[in-house]
């Protein structure tokens, strides 16, 4: 569940996709704050006022699905959106699991519809 001003991070080791999401949400009126690893995130010190988590799957030493799992473990209420352009990391997963999942390339605006139903 969100705040009314959710903070949303964003994890991608890849340098454009981080800068080009970042510029979108905050573009569209979100707070967002880049990191380019998990790690990165996960010792920052702000994952108290982080509400949303927009994560790579595929990323080297802890990918999305595991940085998902160690998320719900301290805050279960923080929400997380998987992103990935590689589908075979996704193949096989159920319909539940697949609702914050998003193919890249993905439109603006379903990342975007993606958070509003995350904040609901």
């Amino acid at each position: 569940m969100c705040s009314s001003s959710p903070v949303i991070a964003i994890v991608d080791d890849d340098k454009r996709v981080l800068q080009a999401l970042l510029e979108l949400l905050e573009s569209a009126g979100y707070e967002a704050l880049p990191f380019d690893s998990p790690n990165a995130l996960l010792d920052s010190g702000v994952l108290y006022r982080i509400t949303i988590v927009v994560t790579d799957i595929g990323m080297p030493e802890i990918n999305g699905f595991e940085l998902k799992r160690i998320l719900h473990l301290s805050n279960p209420e923080i929400s997380v959106i998987l992103i990935t352009g590689r589908y075979e990391l996704i193949e096989g997963l159920s319909a539940d699991d697949d609702s914050l999942i998003l193919r890249k390339p993905f439109d603006s605006s379903a990342l975007l519809s993606a958070i509003s139903r995350s904040c609901r």
